[in-house]
Order: structure tokens, then C-alpha cells, then sequence
């Protein structure tokens, strides 16, 4: 039987070729398309069954991997399935052509799934791009916050000290002090500390300009 289907198929234009051999199953294809068919017993009920010897050619199925079936020809309760051959070349050329539309349209709705993602996912990154862009920023302009809220105290401090060490040279002028003598020594040490700290007699407010061009530099 599978003979009969192979040169029928062959006749109709389809390329038929032998695929499995431990449970007989054919290639029957076209340019770009293939569907396997087998031939089987057909399966039966009742008192006659198992001396039922009716045959069933099934285009889809492969024993042991798949159940599906795609087309089915029984033998006729009168005459022989053999009759039907052309009949059913016809089909399998009909079905070979419409599992090739059918990959055709699968791998069209492939390419546009397969476009979307890319472009979804060239969305996503542009955006996860733009937040740690956005983030980056805002770190930089936090910093530079940190570093003027320090060099502000840093100042305050420094002219508190100088204030303080005033203070304490007026009120010394005024009511004499054995500690007077030490008191040009510690007020230079203290005014020392002042200066060092002080972000605008130190310089140091021109390094935190100079970084914080840097920065915008490599963030442009």
C-alpha cells in the first residue's frame, strides 16, 4: 500500500522517500513542505474487528512521536482502498501545498515577532539607558550640593574661629591676663586652623570648580 501511495504521489509531482523503517513511514513532500504518512489497520468494534483486515492511509501521524493527524483515508466498506490512490495523491498534493502556507505564515508571524522584540527591546535599553543617564546626573548635581553645603560650614567655621580669637584679643587688651603672653602664639595657631579650613583662603573652591567641570565634561 505504501508503494501504491509513493508512485501516486510521485505521479502527482510530490517527491516520496522512505523515513522510518522499523514502523513504515514516508516522506511525502513538496519545494518546501513534507508530511509524513503511514498506513495502518484500521482500528474497529465489535464482533468482526479483529478479523477486520481494512486499511488506513493517515497523513500526520508518526508512531510513538505524534497523533496528529492531518488527513485520513479509510478503505470503503465496499472495494479496496488501492482504488482511491489517485484520490489520495491529489489530497496529499492539496495538503502538502497548504503546509507550506501554513510554514510560510508561521515564519512571517516569526519575523514579526522577532521584529517587535528587537525593537521592544531596543526600547527598554534606550530607556534603562536614559534612567542611569538621569541618575548619573542627579548623583553629580547631589555631590556638588554635598561639596557647597561643606565648604559653606568650612567658612562659617573658619570666620567663627577668627571671631572668637578677636573676641578673646579684646577682651585681653581691656583686663590684663597672666595668659596674655601665650596669646600671640595660640592666636596664631588658631587663626592657622582657620585659614586651613577656610575654603576661599585654602584655594580649595577653585579645585571643586575645576572637578566639577570635569564631571560636566563626561557627562556631555
Amino acid at each position: 500500500m505504501l508503494n501504491a501511495v509513493c508512485l501516486g504521489a510521485v505521479k502527482a509531482g510530490l517527491k516520496a522517500s522512505l523515513w522510518r523503517k522499523e514502523f513504515p513511514v514516508i516522506s511525502i513532500a513538496g519545494d518546501d513542505a513534507s508530511v509524513p504518512v503511514i498506513v495502518q489497520k484500521m482500528v474497529m468494534k465489535g464482533k468482526n474487528a479483529e478479523t477486520d483486515n481494512r486499511l488506513s492511509i493517515i497523513a500526520g501521524m508518526i508512531p510513538d512521536q505524534s497523533e496528529r493527524i492531518l488527513r485520513r483515508w479509510d478503505d470503503p466498506p465496499e472495494g479496496r482502498l488501492e482504488a482511491l490512490i489517485t484520490e489520495v495523491a491529489v489530497d496529499l498534493v492539496v495538503l502538502v501545498e497548504e503546509q507550506f502556507r501554513a510554514e510560510r505564515i508561521r515564519r512571517h508571524e516569526w519575523r514579526l515577532k522577532h521584529r517587535e522584540d528587537c525593537i521592544e527591546k531596543a526600547r527598554l535599553a534606550r530607556l534603562e539607558a536614559e534612567r542611569k543617564e538621569r541618575e548619573r546626573r542627579e548623583a553629580l548635581e547631589q555631590a556638588r550640593i554635598d561639596r557647597l553645603l561643606h565648604d559653606a560650614d568650612q567658612l562659617q567655621k573658619a570666620q567663627l574661629i577668627r571671631q572668637y580669637v578677636a573676641e578673646v584679643g579684646r577682651h585681653l587688651e581691656s583686663a590684663p591676663h597672666p595668659a596674655a603672653e601665650d596669646f600671640r602664639e595660640w592666636s596664631g595657631w588658631a587663626l592657622a586652623q582657620a585659614d586651613r579650613i577656610d575654603p576661599v583662603r585654602n584655594g580649595s573652591f577653585l579645585e571643586r570648580i575645576e572637578y566639577e567641570d570635569l564631571d560636566d565634561d563626561k557627562g556631555a
